[in-house]
């Protein structure tokens, strides 16, 4: 948090984290019927670059955050059900997320959240990229809620 800041503005806080993953699970191979090759894959679920940023605001009751998550391609797997045990990657990928929280007394607030609000669709493909397996459509959620305290 900005506590530095004046008032108003000493509310206001950001949060980011990079993680750099270099992973090898060694060959594996890959192609069709009529060719076949090795390629180096990474750990399952692993992606080399991935990142989060986080904007918020805490003050007199008022809680806004807003964060995006971003991912780079990731292996899903190498011996995935109905692709001939070719690798499976999911696409790169980003969310961004928002909620806004008003306590309106010491025991009742109301929030407001939003998810997916780019409306991101997730993607999978086997091998490279011009190879699409499927996509995923996890629809803009927008969510309202009250919590009582008693």
């Amino acid at each position: 948090f900005f506590d530095f800041l004046p008032a108003p503005f000493d509310g206001l806080g950001v949060q980011a984290n990079y993680t750099f993953a270099d992973s090898d699970a060694g060959q594996q191979a890959a192609g069709d019927i009529n060719s076949v090759t090795q390629i180096d894959v990474p750990l399952v679920n692993l992606s080399k670059h991935s990142f989060n940023l986080l904007a918020l605001y805490d003050r007199n009751g008022l809680n806004m955050r807003v964060a995006y998550n971003w991912r780079g391609k990731y292996l899903q797997g190498t011996s995935n059900t109905g692709t001939q045990n070719l690798p499976i990657f999911g696409d790169s990928i980003g969310f961004l997320d928002a909620s806004v929280t008003y306590d309106v007394t010491k025991n009742f607030a109301i929030t407001l959240d939003g998810q997916n609000l780019l409306d991101t669709v997730t993607k999978t493909y086997q091998i490279f990229s011009n190879r699409p397996r499927d996509y995923q459509i996890n629809d803009r959620r927008v969510s309202i809620r009250a919590r009582v305290r008693l």
